[in-house]
């Protein structure tokens, strides 16, 4: 790893050093608040290693200033990707998200867990999805956003088997998209129509069309997938798929206060709406008809 800085004229190398087994890219991030940047980064041995180094099961914090390692830690499984530092919590410090595959080596259909970790040190596992067992993982990154307006982020993670996963700020399962195909890169959330909710953008492998296995994996990033087959057998070509945000709760306006006489048909309408513009339903209890109207009698005064 080499970190460079600018000079005012152009940019020098200003620390560098060798880490065998980097997974993915270089996270940066003001992890613990405290307003130094670090550099986080994982390595893992098996399919990452190259061939005669010594690689470590590990994440790595560093101070981006000097170089200097504050922390590693070590992880329940094999790191997959280059983690996520967030605020799942809305606490005063970021938490650490890993997905981590359950066995070394090199496989294009890996299976392993979500972990997340708690910074505040010493740096601990807090939560692991699923909890037993494992499910099948991606070689894509989560992403986390508040895709509910609970005021807390969720992970959304684009697994194996082509489905999206969303889960709460403690790992628990939420929802769970079947899309088909393979999700080919990190789900993008965002609120393209302005409703006030973040819908999913999820890419995806289909089929049509021969690629070469570089066309749909960065082997820079993932090199000990490279020898593994020249070509994929299979056409496949990309599409993406869009994911709106979770069904919102109809709002019902306050009803007004009426005055009706003995006689004549007395009349109540709700005023409702739907965010997401799906058809509702006002059923009418006792003593109104199925059209909100009922008519008072002399025994109904105050009712």
């Amino acid at each position: 790893m080499q970190v460079f800085e600018y000079n005012g004229n152009q940019y020098v190398q200003r620390y560098g050093f060798s880490d065998p087994g980097i997974v993915g890219g270089i996270l940066v991030s003001d992890f613990f608040g405290d307003g130094t940047y670090k550099l986080i980064y994982a390595t893992a041995t098996g399919g990452s290693c190259p061939s005669a180094s010594a690689c470590l099961d590990r994440i790595v914090i560093l101070n981006a200033d000097t170089g200097e390692i504050n922390y590693t830690v070590t992880p329940g499984g094999y790191v997959l990707v280059q983690p996520i530092a967030t605020n799942l919590d809305s606490d005063s410090r970021l938490e650490l998200v890993t997905i981590e595959k359950n066995a070394p080596g090199s496989t294009l259909n890996p299976s392993g867990k979500i972990r997340k970790f708690d910074i505040d040190p010493p740096i601990t596992v807090s939560s692991t999805y699923p909890q037993t067992g494992t499910i099948d993982l991606s070689l894509t990154t989560p992403t986390a956003a508040d895709v509910n307006n609970d005021g807390s982020y969720e992970i959304i993670y684009g697994k194996g088997g082509g489905q999206v996963i969303i889960l709460s700020k403690n790992l628990a399962l939420q929802r769970t998209y079947s899309l088909g195909g393979t999700i080919a890169a990190a789900p993008a959330v965002g609120d393209w129509d302005n409703d006030g909710y973040a819908e999913i953008a999820v890419k995806r492998k289909t089929t049509t069309l021969d690629v070469e296995l570089s066309e749909l994996i960065d082997t820079d990033l993932f090199p000990d997938l490279r020898n593994i087959s020249t070509e994929v057998e299979d056409s496949v070509s990309f599409s993406l798929f869009f994911i709106d945000a979770f069904n919102k709760k109809p709002s019902i306006a306050p009803l007004r206060n009426l005055t009706g006489k003995e006689g004549n048909f007395f009349s109540v309408y709700a005023s409702v709406f739907d965010p997401n513009n799906n058809p509702l339903e006002i059923i009418y209890g006792f003593p109104f008809n199925s059209s909100g109207e009922f008519l008072p009698n002399s025994s109904q005064t105050q009712v």
